[in-house]
């Protein structure tokens, strides 16, 4: 796909009424975190949920489980 880049997570970001929910996936696991606050803080949410991606992925290559 144009615009992307191999093994980048996707972004997806909801809004509903005042509330933002930011969700980070793995294109190459399918793993997802997500984080969810006011949605004037979008960067912040995006922030916070690619950090919990980076700790998903890291506990699975540890050979720990996520909770």
């Amino acid at each position: 796909m144009e615009g992307l880049r191999a093994g980048a997570p996707i972004i997806e970001l909801v809004r509903q009424g005042g509330w933002l929910r930011v969700s980070a996936i793995c294109p190459a696991t399918g793993q997802e975190a997500c984080a969810v606050g006011p949605s004037h803080a979008t960067a912040a949410l995006r922030q916070l949920a690619l950090q919990r991606l980076s700790l998903l992925r890291a506990r699975g290559a540890a050979g720990g489980q996520a909770r």
